[in-house]
């Protein structure tokens, strides 16, 4: 059985809280994989079990009041071949075009669920990284888009009031993840015309730019997962 590991980078001068929400985001995100949600269930389709893919976290980026992140999540795996051959090129019968060994990076956005007081953690961001065949290849990347590319991207919203209120538009994210600033963003604001007071990353806008968008929002359910008691404590 593949050993999930912890790699320590990260934006938190606390040490025993990094490793506690790196243990919550790695089995969250198995749990996400087992349910088939965003993270698809490798085993529908290569030879490969779960148990034979590593999750690790590599980096987690807080709020300065610690109540959101932002999460780098890399799985490591053996470059498995698919289920059926479909072409007489072997390298185009597997996961990826690289080594034996392959790393993919995906990009989480979440905050404290002041219910549970456990973190609501959904997939975000233009940018993913599969296919890597070096962490270090996978961390430039993320490097590159989150801390430069990203000012000059967009996401969408709903604006709130006056003229603008119910309109669909594009919203410049203007800072990187590793700004201050980017805590206080309008990625950060609450939708309560489009969506229920969900943030932006939490609801999928099925309209055109310029359409009205009242309670339009189609939120992304996340899959119940049972967590374990040693993970209950936040």
């Amino acid at each position: 059985m593949a050993i999930n590991k912890i790699v320590k980078i990260f934006n938190s001068d606390d040490d025993n809280t990094y490793k506690t929400d790196s243990s919550f985001i790695i089995y969250t995100v198995k749990e996400y994989s087992k349910h088939n949600w965003y993270w698809y269930n490798h085993t529908n389709m290569y030879h490969i079990t779960n148990d034979e893919i590593t999750f690790f976290v590599k980096r987690i980026f807080y709020s300065p009041d610690k109540k959101a992140l932002v999460a780098w999540v890399g799985e490591k795996m053996y470059n498995a071949p698919t289920l059926e051959k479909y072409n007489d090129d072997t390298a185009a019968n597997r996961m990826c075009y690289t080594g034996d060994t392959v790393y993919h990076f995906t990009v989480l956005a979440g905050y404290k669920d002041t219910n549970t007081n456990l973190w609501k953690l959904y997939p975000w961001g233009n940018r993913q990284v599969p296919c890597c065949n070096t962490i270090n290849v996978g961390v430039k990347e993320l490097e590159q888009y989150y801390f430069k590319d990203i000012k000059k991207d967009y996401f969408e919203v709903v604006g709130q009031e006056g003229k603008s209120k119910g309109i669909v538009r594009n919203q410049l994210y203007k800072y990187a993840i590793n700004d201050k600033e980017f805590w206080s963003s309008p990625l950060w604001y609450r939708d309560v015309v489009g969506a229920n007071s969900k943030y932006p990353f939490e609801v999928k806008y099925y309209r055109l730019l310029t359409d009205t968008c009242l309670k339009c929002a189609e939120e992304m359910k996340l899959p119940q997962i049972n967590y374990p008691e040693s993970l209950m404590v936040h």
